[in-house]
């Protein structure tokens, strides 16, 4: 849609039309006081009317629909729909912790890829459920997507598995994919936990003849697999491990998702666990160097009922500190006194 240019900008500090030219930012003060905003905290005075003139500079630089810019200007006033249908915290806590001539390029990145979302979405909210179930796929990506997206869990079909990660359904396209919306959910009378099911088997089914099974032989510690498929499904299929018994051992299994792509499993036995932690640790983080598509570094125990579980891993100074999660850390007690 092509909406030309308006010659009255909206000031973002007042919501008071104010004539300015494009290169031109004109602030001016509320008459009446505001609630303040959230974000005002990650500025100092005079930060804050920078970043503002930053902002609105943009909206006004943009042919976007009235009521999208009007949504814009609402930002500075600290009001909900404005503040995250934008994600103007977040944005703010970029700009704030990068230098200031660096603030436009980081708001254009930003609000260009919340509005991609806005339009992806509503495209997909029209489709009918006859024709998004085949293109359903499932994707894992870290919890941060969501927020740079602008969207908050309950905008969407998704659901945390990993710990640190989010699992979403997707409508699969030509050249992209767009994530569920909860609009749509409803409009195709549709549960979550459904529309994920069906996204999970569409998925194995588009990478069967991709997917790339390695078993590696890692000395005293066994077999590692290494799930590889060429694709950004790739990483969802750790959640399809029952599919492949090899990899699942007494108690489960140890997996690492470092890349859209890839997926290490260690079915798990015995007490060698405690060797495996951190070889798979270094080696999840030099694949996500090496590979590109960086997901998650950590490690999840995947329990035998088929959750997971995150093994927490601080490093300093060269040195781990692994805290497996208290079933597990009991578990290994346990097989050492076996």
């Amino acid at each position: 849609m092509n909406f030309a240019r308006r010659s009255v900008a909206v000031s973002l500090l007042a919501l008071v039309p104010v004539a300015c030219s494009d290169d031109e930012v004109v602030a001016v003060r509320p008459e009446a006081p505001v609630a303040t905003p959230a974000w005002f905290a990650h500025f100092a005075t005079d930060e804050r009317l920078a970043f503002v003139a930053d902002v609105e500079r943009w909206f006004r630089s943009q042919q976007l629909v009235p009521e999208l810019q009007a949504t814009g200007a609402m930002l500075v006033r600290g009001g909900k729909q404005g503040a995250e249908e934008f994600d103007l915290e977040l944005l703010a806590e970029l700009c704030a912790g990068a230098p200031r001539g660096e603030w436009l390029g980081l708001i254009d990145a930003q609000l260009r890829r919340v509005v991609a979302m806005r339009d992806a979405l509503a495209s997909v909210a029209v489709m009918s459920w006859q024709d998004a179930q085949d293109r359903l796929r499932l994707r894992i990506h870290p919890e941060s997507f969501l927020e740079e997206g602008g969207l908050k869990p309950a905008d969407v079909a998704g659901a945390v598995d990993l710990p640190g990660t989010v699992t979403l359904a997707f409508v699969d396209g030509e050249e992209s994919a767009t994530v569920v919306s909860r609009n749509s959910l409803e409009r195709w009378r549709q549960a979550t936990v459904g529309v994920l099911a069906i996204a999970l088997v569409n998925t194995r089914r588009e990478l069967e003849g991709k997917l790339r099974v390695d078993p590696q032989d890692i000395g005293p510690l066994g077999t590692l697999y290494a799930i590889t498929s060429g694709s950004y499904y790739g990483a969802s299929m750790v959640l399809d491990l029952d599919s492949h018994d090899e990899m699942l051992g007494e108690h489960g299994a140890i997996v690492a998702v470092p890349t859209r792509d890839a997926v290490f499993v260690w079915p798990f036995d015995d007490l060698r666990v405690k060797d495996l932690i951190p070889a798979l640790y270094r080696l999840a983080g030099s694949a996500a160097d090496r590979m590109g598509g960086e997901l998650d570094r950590g490690l999840f125990w995947r329990r035998p009922d088929g959750r997971f579980e995150r093994i927490e891993i601080a490093e300093a100074e060269g040195k781990l500190e692994i805290t497996p999660p208290p079933d597990l850390a009991r578990l290994i007690v346990e097989l050492g006194k076996r």
